[in-house]
């Protein structure tokens, strides 16, 4: 049997050497046994997580409970539509950080900034969501354009927090998405000396802390699962009215929780340092 010691054997003797039929189940009972191996920080950590995607779920429940409202409505149809796909991409991300792929669920972030944003703008342009209907190719650069307009107009009600992030979310999610040296670093070099150079991120000691990993990226995961519901509440307003307040009083609850993961976060890589 060919013992893994860690996910990142990249040109390692066992990895190397191995046979691979034998190879492939070991490294899938290893993704099972890093999700049955959970410690305390990792879990509660989830557990701020998983606070957020189940208000996300909620909206999405009520938005079917009173279907009525909106179901003859192509834009909050259009809308409604991309945030069901967006939670599948939600789920696909924790269950990636679970298994214990960390740096790999970028992509997938950015695929719910995507969905997330479109729902938003078909929610507040009612041609745009009819142009999705037809099948037609709608880029983000004009959703983005769009969007942000909208918080500048204050038309959405969702505030400055939002109108801020809107701005960057998206370019740093492209460029981590794609397979540049800083992003491979993680996988596939050794963890370099403070004093060779500025690469961005320490990987003196990240590349090696599994644990500190998995807690950046569920603080990652959580920043735009609250993002989410940010776009979700511009739907809220237009279906619910008033009760999109009481959504915007809960995001401001799961901030506060991600301000304690983030302060954890940061303890522990002084620990490191």
């Amino acid at each position: 049997m060919v013992e893994i010691q860690h996910k990142y054997w990249s040109g390692a003797t066992e990895f190397i050497n191995a046979d691979a039929k034998r190879l492939l189940p070991e490294m899938i009972r290893y993704d099972e046994n890093n999700k049955s191996e959970l410690n305390h920080n990792i879990n509660l950590a989830l557990s701020s997580h998983d606070k957020g995607l189940a208000q996300f779920i909620t909206v999405l429940q009520k938005l079917y409970q009173n279907k009525k409202k909106w179901e003859n409505t192509p834009n909050t149809r259009a809308a409604v539509a991309m945030a069901n796909s967006a939670l599948n991409y939600h789920l696909l991300a924790r269950h990636t950080i679970v298994l214990g792929y960390p740096t790999e669920t970028e992509p997938i972030h950015r695929a719910c900034f995507e969905r997330m944003t479109r729902c938003a703008v078909f929610q507040l342009e009612e041609d745009l969501a009819q142009k999705f209907w037809k099948g037609k190719q709608i880029r983000q650069k004009q959703i983005d354009k769009l969007l942000s307009k909208d918080f500048e107009n204050k038309a959405t009600g969702v505030g400055e927090i939002a109108n801020k992030v809107i701005r960057n979310m998206y370019g740093n999610l492209s460029q981590v998405s794609h397979p540049n040296l800083k992003v491979l670093r993680l996988r596939t070099i050794k963890p370099i000396d403070k004093d060779e150079g500025d690469v961005g991120i320490d990987f003196s000691y990240c590349g090696e802390n599994q644990e500190l990993l998995k807690l950046m990226s569920i603080g990652e995961s959580m920043t735009y699962v609250i993002f989410s519901l940010f776009m979700m509440v511009i739907v809220a307003k237009k279906v619910f009215g008033s009760w999109a307040n009481v959504l915007e009083s809960k995001i401001e609850k799961l901030f506060e929780e991600q301000d304690t993961l983030f302060a954890h976060i940061m303890t522990t890589m002084r620990k490191l340092d």
